[in-house]
């Protein structure tokens, strides 16, 4: 039985203010087309990133509710999911999925969709591969985790979810996959070769919550 793997990609791996990430799309087909000859199959989710925060920012100058916003949201994330699902097409065992409902992030849709499929792991790929105790960028003394629990992880990020939100993994997503026994690992979109090291359960650089 091929195993399925559930992927939550960050927004801004498809696009952002530079525009579509053709090179890192090529790529991620090349690693989708490649592992999926080899028995896995893949339910992927695209998130909104950048450019749902910018649709998101100029909503709030209009005092947008969060339902809006998140709705907005959700909008940004159909079209990224749309356009991944074009560039996926052809590949067997591959499917791209987008939408959700207002007060959850992509996470939380692809955390649901795990536990529909019965995978007992999520993939997060996005800007960073690590989980930190505090923002880096502005406190150089952050600490970088290999590996830490959900305890540690919902004591970092807070319960309660924002439109657009800046969290590796939204809390929403994170009581969910903590209350089903799940675990994500988190690679780097600069980093994409990891992908395979984490399908096949081979040591890389990234951070992963259990």
């Amino acid at each position: 039985m091929k195993k399925t793997v559930v992927i939550s990609l960050g927004g801004s791996m498809i696009i952002n203010g530079t525009g579509v990430h053709v090179e890192f799309i090529k790529k991620f087909r090349s690693i989708i087309a490649a592992e999926s000859k080899k028995g896995f199959k893949f339910v992927i989710i695209a998130g909104g990133g950048n450019t749902c925060r910018v649709y998101q920012a100029a909503g709030r100058q209009f005092k947008f509710s969060d339902v809006e916003l998140d709705t907005i949201g959700i909008g940004v994330c159909r079209v990224n999911g749309e356009f991944l699902k074009a560039a996926l097409k052809g590949i067997r065992g591959v499917e791209v999925a987008f939408g959700g409902k207002p007060g959850e992030s992509s996470d939380g849709i692809a955390t649901r969709h795990a536990i529909t499929r019965g995978a007992q792991s999520i993939i997060n790929i996005s800007s960073t591969a690590y989980v930190f105790d505090s923002d880096p960028e502005k406190n150089p003394d952050a600490r970088k985790f290999d590996q830490l629990t959900w305890k540690q992880y919902r004591e970092i990020v807070g319960t309660q979810w924002t439109p657009g939100m800046h969290a590796p993994f939204d809390p929403t997503a994170a009581r969910l996959a903590q209350k089903n026994q799940m675990s994500v690992s988190f690679v780097g979109g600069q980093n994409l070769s990891d992908l395979s090291r984490v399908l096949h359960e081979k040591k890389w650089a990234g951070s992963k919550i259990v």
